[in-house]
């Protein structure tokens, strides 16, 4: 640590041998780092190379090297005020829809970690069970639940190779597909040949994987045949047929209740919802580490 500095310690004591000023600015862009040791430094550099120089002598004003950002930080401060007031807009909505209860147990949770740093320190990440279960773990569960059942006679599924936990996921990894299709166009302002034939191929494999999902979901969710047939049967047949990435996929999700409780197996709304609730967790995690 010592050398590290070190050819700009040489330069300065070097630059001020013979000069007779007593009072200095120094603007560098480490300003702020590069003092902390620069007496101490200097000595010795003073001392093993014989150099006149001494900055006790010298009184020394530090300043960091902003030239030119007067207006890019004056943009800056404008845009971080305005999401200041967002975000301080967006607590006071969760805020004020949250029971009393939770928020005074949260604050006492603050408190007693202020006064006493040994207790959990609520602002760090909870881990373990008390995260929530992982995708992974939920997939697991379910797929375990569902081979017992099937098992043990208590679930008749006409395709034995996949659960409801299968097949859901496969519907939220289309969903994913979608999203990336989506953002890849979005995100290329100049379209080459090369990225539209990558994007190409996506749609395609995408296609691919669209029609092997339905064929899990005629399992899964009979009664939404009849529904595919009606939204092609109003689809404007001059308007051309939608790309891989707008294909509605027709989860339970996207679905009213009335009607997902009559188009879906017995169990696969709430496989689902379990699923996507430990994403939500996954996600959360992703956000915060």
């Amino acid at each position: 640590m010592k050398a590290r500095y070190a050819n700009m310690d040489y330069i300065l004591m070097s630059a001020l041998i013979s000069v007779t000023i007593l009072w200095l600015t120094i603007s560098y862009d480490i300003a702020c780092q590069w003092k902390i040791n620069l007496s101490t430094h200097t000595k010795l550099i003073a001392q093993n190379m014989m150099i006149p120089t001494r900055l006790e002598e010298y009184e020394i004003q530090y300043c960091l090297l902003n030239i030119g950002q007067g207006d890019a930080l004056a943009c800056k401060l404008i845009i971080a005020i305005a999401e200041q007031d967002k975000q301080a807009a967006a607590f006071h909505n969760v805020n004020q829809m949250l029971s009393s209860k939770f928020w005074k147990k949260w604050q006492k949770q603050i408190d007693d970690w202020l006064a006493d740093k040994l207790k959990p320190n609520p602002y760090c990440l909870a881990s373990g069970k008390t995260a929530g279960p992982s995708e992974a773990d939920v997939f697991l569960e379910l797929k375990n639940v569902e081979a017992r059942d099937t098992a043990e006679g208590r679930e008749a599924v006409s395709n034995a190779k996949s659960t409801a936990a299968v097949f859901i996921k496969a519907g939220m990894q289309l969903e994913e597909s979608q999203q990336r299709i989506k953002a890849e166009m979005k995100g290329t302002m100049l379209v080459t040949a090369d990225c539209a034939s990558q994007i190409q191929e996506m749609q395609i494999s995408l296609f691919k994987k669209l029609h092997m999902f339905e064929c899990l979901q005629d399992t899964f969710m009979p009664g939404v045949r009849a529904l595919k047939e009606a939204a092609e049967d109003a689809h404007d047949t001059d308007l051309p047929a939608p790309k891989a990435e707008e294909v509605k996929l027709w989860l339970p999700s996207e679905l009213a209740a009335a009607v997902w409780r009559r188009a879906c197996r017995k169990g696969v709304v709430e496989v689902e919802a379990k699923v996507r609730d430990a994403q939500c967790h996954d996600t959360l995690n992703d956000l915060r580490s």
